[in-house]
């Protein structure tokens, strides 16, 4: 999601948020549907970045996002789990901001130049 927010100086900054859950699988057994959680979660991501734009909020770090996040999906009654990793890349200072819930994770690869 891409949204404009006030950066640490007050500067309007177009910021790249991005986010992977998914739901425990596990759930199927109780009759609900793994992917309910997981997308309501990312969902609610999105939709409190929106918020934080037209309010010309800052920039949300991505903890408190997905802690913002799980609050709104666990207060809609949404039943399930997930695991999930939201992330900001910061395209001015070249950082690659996360926070991850459960066995998820991330790895950075990059092409090195040997000249």
């Amino acid at each position: 999601t891409n949204v404009n927010l006030l950066d640490e100086n007050g500067n309007l900054q177009n910021m790249l948020y991005m986010g992977v859950a998914d739901g425990v699988g596990s759930w199927r057994e109780y009759g609900v549907d793994p992917r309910e959680f997981s997308h309501k979660l990312l969902a609610d991501c999105e939709e409190i970045l929106r918020d934080a734009q037209s309010l010309s909020g800052h920039a949300i770090p991505t903890d408190e996002l997905l802690a913002q996040s799980y609050e709104r999906t666990k207060n809609s009654n949404t039943i399930g789990s997930s695991t999930a990793c939201v992330a900001l890349f910061d395209s001015i200072h070249h950082q690659l901001h996360f926070s991850n819930i459960g066995d998820s994770g991330i790895i950075v690869l990059r092409h090195l130049d040997s000249e």
